[in-house]
């Protein structure tokens, strides 16, 4: 419980749960039914259709070989976690991925309660890819990155052009974010099965 009483140690007189990250989301946990928990699997499982692991650019040359890097080694570990086949490729087409890789991502996410299926969505909707927030929450691969793995196109061309204030500052947001729901799912995940919510 550390994570948690650090917040509100750090608080003064007034409550601000704008720094409180990890309290927010165990309110939020706390005060769901299974009909939220439902909602935010269908959510994460939604990303699954248009994952940003599996679109993939044409060119130039970098880039296309910047993205097999980051994001072959994550959907090889989905692919065998799962016993099924992400469908990628390059362009902007929808790609139509097969029922087992849907199928794949619900019993993964279903052995999970409400805390973690909270921080999965919250990453996910972050990064634009439940491969990713998946990933983060089974720890197979560290924070940094997987982080690093959602912004690949982003930084590519930061490095080409330069980052203005506004991209900094909305790559910023993202990642504390993502980092806030991956320390959430840590600490839930290191709390005893009685200590955590029924939902």
């Amino acid at each position: 419980m550390d994570e948690i009483a650090n917040e509100w140690n750090g608080q003064a007189k007034a409550i601000d749960y704008s720094t409180m990250p990890l309290t927010r989301m165990l309110m939020t946990s706390l005060d769901a039914t299974d009909t939220n928990k439902e909602e935010w699997l269908e959510r994460i499982l939604s990303f699954l259709t248009f994952d940003l692991v599996c679109y993939r650019a044409t060119e130039p040359f970098e880039l296309v070989r910047l993205q097999e890097s980051k994001w072959d080694p994550l959907v090889n570990w989905f692919n065998e976690m799962g016993n099924c086949t992400l469908t990628t490729g390059q362009g902007i087409a929808a790609l139509e991925q097969p029922v087992s890789v849907e199928q794949a991502g619900r019993e993964f996410l279903s052995q999970y309660d409400c805390e973690i299926m909270l921080s999965t969505r919250i990453m996910t909707e972050a990064t634009g890819s439940a491969v990713i927030s998946m990933a983060r929450v089974a720890n197979v691969f560290s924070s940094d990155e997987l982080f690093s793995a959602s912004q690949v196109d982003q930084d590519f061309q930061i490095e080409r052009w330069g980052a203005d204030e506004e991209a900094s500052q909305r790559i910023q947001s993202i990642r504390r974010d993502f980092e806030n729901a991956g320390r959430f799912a840590d600490f839930i995940t290191s709390m005893k099965p009685d200590q955590r919510s029924e939902c």
